[in-house]
């Protein structure tokens, strides 16, 4: 078992990363080679760098929208209900306060975006390492041209 699994790259950095050209029309292979990049198709599976990045396009959009009336926002005068002393009952000092009913809630949910700020460089890392991952699996095909002559998706 490998110690640091997030150092070992998928492929040999001393040997060429070489990749068979297809013809996009037939499919079939045209005799070319394309040389890939080691910085870009050999990098170490990060699963935590992926997982940030993911969650970060998940969360980029969402809101919560949700929101309750607080203490200074209810309706109500700030005048004292009762006497402070003297009648053996608690103290209470507004109308609006979050124990009595009608008034406001104590830590009620506020509107808030859930988005984080990536750095722009873990989300070009991300996506090294998951070109790297999908090449090692043999899931990326190389085409030479993506020109078709009519657009219909029954010829895709």
């Amino acid at each position: 078992m490998v110690k640091q699994p997030w150092t070992t790259r998928p492929f040999d950095s001393a040997k060429p990363i070489e990749m068979p050209i297809f013809e996009f029309k037939t499919g079939n292979y045209t005799g070319e080679v394309a040389h890939l990049d080691h910085s870009i198709y050999n990098m170490p599976l990060r699963r935590d760098i992926v997982k940030n990045v993911f969650d970060y396009w998940n969360d980029k959009d969402r809101y919560i929208l949700k929101k309750t009336k607080s203490f200074g926002e209810v309706a109500g005068s700030g005048k004292k209900p009762v006497q402070q002393k003297g009648r053996g009952a608690s103290r209470q000092g507004n109308r609006r306060a979050p124990q009595r009913k009608g008034g406001g809630v104590a830590h009620g949910p506020v509107p808030r975006c859930l988005a984080f700020p990536i750095n722009h460089k873990l989300r070009l890392m991300a996506l090294k390492t998951l070109l790297s991952a999908k090449l090692y699996e043999n899931k990326i095909i190389l085409i030479n041209s993506e020109a078709i002559e009519y657009p219909k998706t029954t010829f895709l």
